[in-house]
């Protein structure tokens, strides 16, 4: 069992690699609390969707999960299936850089959890835009989560826009 020091966790945060290299997602290789296993499971995710390994979305989420992205102008996905589709296609022609960056947990004696999550998304470029193109946006996630014997998982998640989204061309901004 390979159990983790804070310096391969934090290289982990730093080089997405480093993580896929130790540890398959959703599965962490060491005994711990349920809310790190979540907290952990929800970090994964972020890494997941900014590399673009759409298959490894079967370690965040069930196979009857239901996520809710009207928020974001997106839907209702229902199964894990069509979650991968919808997030290939909303998110496949951007460079991304999601973060979480909070959660609140609370682990019911059922094996169930509440979570309360702020993000930012950060999508750079895509199809059809000039290079300096940014879209951020900042959201609440409240997720149903279910434990099983790899970890939690998402059965059920909506999304609250908190602010933005914040697009444009910030090349001139920056000096660029």
């Amino acid at each position: 069992m390979l159990i983790p020091n804070k310096l391969s966790l934090c290289l982990a945060i730093i080089f997405p690699s480093v993580i896929a290299a130790h540890y398959s997602y959703g599965s962490p290789a060491w005994h711990s609390s349920p809310q790190e296993q979540i907290r952990y499971t929800l970090a994964a995710e972020t890494f997941i969707l900014d590399l673009k390994n759409w298959t490894a979305l079967h370690s965040i989420y069930t196979l009857d999960a239901v996520a809710d992205f009207s928020a974001l102008g997106a839907g209702v996905w229902t199964g894990i299936d069509e979650i991968i589709a919808n997030e290939k296609k909303a998110l496949g022609a951007y460079t991304g850089m999601h973060q979480i960056t909070s959660c609140m947990i609370d682990v019911h004696e059922d094996g169930t959890a509440d979570v309360t999550s702020y993000y930012v998304f950060n999508h750079f470029g895509g199809e059809g835009k000039q290079p300096g193109y940014v879209w951020q946006a900042w959201a609440k996630y409240h997720d149903s989560m279910v434990g099983t014997e790899d970890g939690y998982r998402v059965k059920k998640r909506s999304v609250q826009v908190i602010g933005g989204p914040l697009e444009g061309n910030f090349t001139k901004v920056m000096g660029g």
